[in-house]
């Protein structure tokens, strides 16, 4: 597909990124719009359906803005067409002042506003959509996850683990159970079961490592077809931590460089600029034992929206 080329087959419905409106809502006709083409981060297989990461509508209005930047991925361009739109006016798409109430909607995707950070008037805001959490083996994800349904704060269901396919689908231990034909179909069946939360309005919330952009990105571009927002919440302690995390839990499937290697990958591609940069509408750091909290006072720190309207749907 060439640079800007209207699309013709089925895909995400018209959605500018930039103004957050559906196109029947929007003032313009379907056809108006216009599919930009950025440069990919990743690879599809020939079979493959759905809405790749590196295309973006963009209604008349903003459609010049594009212009020189196709050459960059699209989060990228996107944080540049963002930040100059500020620079210039003070303004957003749809008239939205720069610091105002308005401004932090639009970096929720004009779905929410940005939350209170801890320690403010009560827990941190998550919308239904996707939540991401990012972060390397044994940094308390599943920890923090069982405290959030055991406290109420999410459902059993909206948990989508990697790990927890692995075993059901392949009936192994995940140390049993690696191979490139495996990880095809966890990752396979990882997809459909957040597409399938996504597209009723409820929260997904993926249970994996994340911690490098191809697989964030693989993510987001489900989310993007039901214009769900993308939450992601980082656990990030300290090398020494994680180690000493890591050694408590027994497992034998992840070793001490194993754990060196993912807080590596962490630290140069996953720092919350970047996770925005990549499209996510919120990036929260989650604290852990290096803040003194337990995962219960963590998961505390946040307060889950069951459901949602899907938007951008035909």
């Amino acid at each position: 597909m060439s640079t800007r080329q209207r699309m013709e087959r089925p895909m995400m419905p018209p959605f500018c990124v930039l103004c957050r409106v559906p196109y029947r809502r929007s003032g313009f006709d379907y056809e108006d719009f216009t599919l930009v083409d950025f440069r990919p981060v990743q690879t599809y297989p020939d079979d493959w359906a759905g809405h790749p990461e590196h295309c973006e509508w963009f209604c008349p209005s903003h459609l010049p803005l594009t212009e020189g930047l196709t050459h960059l991925p699209a989060a990228e361009a996107l944080a540049h067409i963002r930040a100059n739109l500020r620079d210039r006016d003070g303004t957003l798409p749809g008239n939205r002042t720069a610091g105002s109430a308005e401004e932090a909607l639009d970096r929720a995707g004009g779905l929410r506003p940005e939350p209170h950070p801890p320690g403010g008037s009560g827990p941190i805001p998550v919308p239904a959509g996707l939540v991401l959490l990012v972060g390397p083996p044994a940094s308390g994800k599943t920890s923090f996850v069982r405290a959030l349904i055991a406290h109420g704060r999410i459902d059993e269901d909206a948990v989508v683990s990697s790990d927890e396919i692995r075993a059901e689908l392949l009936e192994a231990p995940p140390a049993a159970a690696e191979s490139d034909e495996a990880d095809a179909r966890i990752f396979e069946e990882r997809d459909r079961r957040i597409t399938a939360r996504l597209a009723a309005g409820h929260t997904a919330v993926a249970e994996s490592t994340n911690v490098t952009p191809q697989a964030r990105a693989r993510l987001i571009a489900i989310a993007r077809r039901f214009g769900a927002p993308v939450t992601m919440l980082r656990f990030a302690p300290d090398l020494d931590v994680l180690l000493r995390q890591n050694a408590e839990r027994g497992r034998t499937d992840t070793t001490a460089e194993d754990v060196r290697a993912y807080a590596a990958v962490m630290a140069r591609h996953a720092r919350p600029d970047q996770l925005r940069a990549e499209g996510a509408d919120a990036v929260h750091d989650v604290p852990g034992r290096a803040q003194g909290a337990t995962s219960a006072e963590a998961a505390a720190h946040f307060s889950f929206a069951r459901r949602t309207e899907v938007s951008g749907l035909p």
